[in-house]
């Protein structure tokens, strides 16, 4: 079979299975120091909705204002697909690393990743932070998040490569993590 038509195959069955996400879609946060090359990942709990015992970024879903949060089906219906360029997606990472590190670095963003997947859409923002940083900054999720993460840490890229890792991290995620990681600094 050519890969063209495994492509198509994959994609008919997918749209017809359909898969369940937290949310109509998903944001999170990736802190990468490149002045160190490492990069800050939580492992998730044991009661977390998959990836347990995990290595993951700060992250979660976005529920429509007028709906309980709940899983989704695929595809999303129209009216609740979020625009690429929405700002919903900068707000929920934000308020995802609160939730699970209690505040949020200083830093910038370098670059983002955007995940597809039948109208469901997981923005992930890579940024960096400085080393100065980064050693003040203490997280601790907020009381009611802390069954999220069974502890948290920075990794070196030779670590990062060697975890076992949430499928959050796609290939193109991993990619764009190590080269911001790899990123020449001022």
């Amino acid at each position: 079979m050519s890969r063209n038509l495994q492509s198509f195959v994959r994609q008919v069955l997918l749209e017809s299975l359909g898969r369940e996400y937290w949310g109509v879609g998903g944001a999170g946060m990736i802190f990468v120091c490149p002045e160190d090359q490492t990069v800050f990942l939580q492992l998730r709990g044991e009661e977390t909705t998959g990836g347990a015992g995990q290595w993951a970024f700060p992250g979660g879903g976005i529920h429509p204002p007028d709906k309980d949060e709940d899983h989704w089906r695929t595809p999303i219906p129209k009216k609740h697909v979020l625009p690429d360029d929405s700002a919903v997606f900068y707000d929920q990472a934000l308020e995802e690393v609160v939730e699970e590190c209690g505040s949020v670095p200083q830093h910038k963003v370098i670059d983002t990743y955007l995940y597809e997947d039948n109208g469901f859409k997981y923005r992930t923002f890579i940024t960096s932070v400085k080393a100065e940083t980064k050693i003040h900054w203490h997280p601790e999720a907020e009381e009611e998040s802390e069954w999220e993460s069974d502890g948290e840490g920075w990794a070196t890229l030779k670590q990062f490569e060697d975890l076992d890792l949430f499928f959050g991290f796609t290939p193109g995620l991993i990619a764009k993590t190590k080269k911001a990681m790899q990123r020449k600094t001022n």
